[in-house]
């Protein structure tokens, strides 16, 4: 029994990995009919590998606001990543509440997760995007910024300064703190 509960997760693991790449693979062609709307003459060869998307970590200086507390710091903005994470001691957790969820990295590797953050704001421009996060110890980064962030800015561009978007006609600007790489 326990070999076939192993091999259906391994089963479904190697779908996921699939699934993703497919998604990154829809994610970069979007990008790139973005790019080219500003002229729609242009019809760009859309025929081609996953191995050709460039991937970069691109980074940004964010808001983050929660209750009387804010503070300004660099996120990693990663579309691959399925939740919002901070790092564990950015903020008190006084604002937190205890957590038994379990997240895991890229790598498969656990993340050490004790406390989420269900009232978290990452305010730009007078807006603020209400977002949960994951307190957590093991990261690098001090906040990750993932799918459900990108979300709520959809629909959103990508070119070489940042990640815009417009809200009620005005535009929203997450610039990188170095210009991207745009194949």
């Amino acid at each position: 029994m326990s070999n076939d509960l192993q091999a259906q997760v391994f089963l479904l693991k190697t779908e996921v990995v699939s699934l993703k790449a497919k998604d990154l693979e829809i994610e970069a062609k979007i990008a790139i009919l973005e790019t080219n709307k500003a002229n729609p003459s242009i019809v760009p060869n859309l025929d081609f590998d996953i191995s050709q998307v460039t991937f970069q970590k691109l980074y940004s200086v964010v808001k983050l606001v929660v209750n009387d507390f804010s503070i300004n710091t660099v996120a990693l903005i990663d579309s691959g990543t399925d939740q919002n994470c901070i790092k564990g001691g950015i903020i008190l957790t006084k604002y937190c509440e205890r957590t038994k969820e379990h997240l895991a990295s890229a790598n498969d590797e656990p993340l050490s997760i004790q406390y989420k953050l269900n009232k978290g704001y990452i305010q730009n421009d007078g807006y603020g995007f209400k977002n949960v996060f994951f307190i957590v110890d093991n990261i690098t980064n001090d906040i990750i910024v993932g799918t459900p962030f990108l979300t709520q800015i959809y629909p959103f561009y990508v070119n070489e300064t940042g990640v815009h978007t417009k809200i009620m006609g005005k535009p929203i600007s997450f610039n990188f703190l170095s210009e991207a790489r745009l194949n």
